[in-house]
């Protein structure tokens, strides 16, 4: 088996997620040691296990429900196994669940499960840690292929002793591994620019072609008006990413609301300060400043976030929550699902752009992490794909 150290392996997650078929095709290609041998663990599971190390062969052991089998969990960490977990679309999940042949199974299985997971999610957490696969995604209910996972396995296990450098010399950042995993971190435009820079000088030359000055896009119009019914009088609100200022700001201030929007185009300020004079305008790059604790009464974040690293993601998202009053609201547009890249030909233009975003539930997870309380998820369609966009709300302050 070539491709480093082959680790020991404990698969759970979502059900309908190839959690077995997956622990059948190490077993069958990679010469690993499946328990448990049958379809679901028996009375003999723990001894089962033991015999299967004692082998010398690698093992998965693969276990979907783990109501009282966390002791087993931390005694496999215990003893060096790497805990993974699979996730994704779980409404497609729910589809594949139901649609398994000679499998009976009903909605009221899965929820069960899942409000299990809820429940213990924490616990589920300390164990998995950053080695998570979404595995599969919608509406064409695509499963992630068993190479692919067995490679971003082994991307992580390969990772995990190395420097970003590349070097034997130390750890690479968690969320750097898990990033790694997916395939999403290395993908960076194929010039060598920083991609901050891609996204500054981008917009800095097509600030008007991308948004003319008298713009008003339905899907702006509709999101900005919902927020405008959430917020108190008066409300001060972060428009981060803010372009132009228009609509957004522009509505924001018209109903009387105080905002402050950072862009990182010196261009696309110039213009805001123009358009929304009303409004306090400021160049700024998200990853670099520091915004004041508990400033603000709601953040917008409409197509921003996608536009920084994503190994940075994590912490702007953080930067978020603390300057959120408590209760404070965030919406925002991030992916739906990961990708990572550039267009060298933006807006048919020569000029190039860069994006980088996770997918909707590493977002739910980072916005949770940092004390935001996910209100609502759903998908908002652009051209062929689309985005995931979010209600957050800050959580109380202990």
């Amino acid at each position: 088996m070539a491709g480093g150290r082959v680790p020991n392996l404990f698969i759970s997650g979502v059900p309908a997620t190839g959690k077995t078929t997956f622990s059948r095709w190490l077993a069958s290609n990679m010469d690993y040691v499946r328990c448990p041998s049958g379809e679901e663990p028996g009375p003999n599971f723990r001894r089962e296990i033991e015999a299967a190390i004692d082998s010398g062969a690698p093992v998965v052991v693969e276990m979907g429900f783990l109501e009282g089998g966390f002791d087993l969990v931390e005694d496999l960490t215990e003893l060096g196994f790497e805990f993974w977990w699979f996730d994704g679309d779980r409404e497609v999940a729910l589809q594949n669940f139901l649609d398994r042949p000679n499998h009976p199974a009903t909605p009221e299985n899965f929820r069960f499960y899942m409000a299990h997971v809820e429940r213990h999610w924490g616990r589920y957490q300390e164990n998995f840690e950053d080695r998570r696969l979404d595995v599969i995604s919608g509406p064409e209910r695509v499963l992630m292929s068993n190479e692919d996972r067995w490679a971003a396995i082994q991307t992580y296990t390969t990772s995990a002793a190395r420097s970003p450098l590349g070097c034997e010399s130390g750890p690479i950042d968690r969320r750097e591994r898990a990033l790694l995993a997916t395939g999403i971190i290395g993908s960076m435009p194929d010039s060598a620019s920083d991609p901050l820079d891609v996204v500054r000088l981008g917009y800095d030359q097509l600030s008007a072609r991308y948004r003319p000055d008298n713009a008003d896009p339905k899907e702006y119009r509709v999101w900005t008006g919902e927020l405008l019914t959430a917020l108190q009088p008066g409300s001060s609100v972060l428009d981060l990413g803010c372009g132009c200022g228009v609509p957004v700001a522009r509505r924001l201030v018209q109903e009387g609301h105080r905002v402050t929007g950072i862009d990182i185009s010196e261009r696309q300020i110039e213009r805001a300060r123009t358009l929304v004079p009303g409004a306090m305008f400021q160049v700024a790059d998200m990853t670099r400043r520091i915004l004041e604790p508990a400033s603000f009464d709601a953040v917008i974040a409409f197509y921003s976030l996608i536009h920084v690293p994503l190994a940075a993601q994590p912490t702007v998202i953080e930067q978020v929550s603390n300057c959120l009053v408590d209760g404070g609201l965030l919406l925002a547009t991030v992916g739906w699902e990961a990708w990572t890249g550039s267009d060298v030909d933006w807006l048919d233009s020569g000029v190039e752009m860069w994006w980088s975003q996770a997918d909707q539930a590493t977002y739910r997870i980072w916005l949770e992490e940092a004390g935001l309380e996910v209100v609502q998820c759903s998908f908002a369609p652009d051209g062929e794909s689309g985005h995931a966009l979010i209600w957050a709300r800050r959580q109380r302050r202990m």
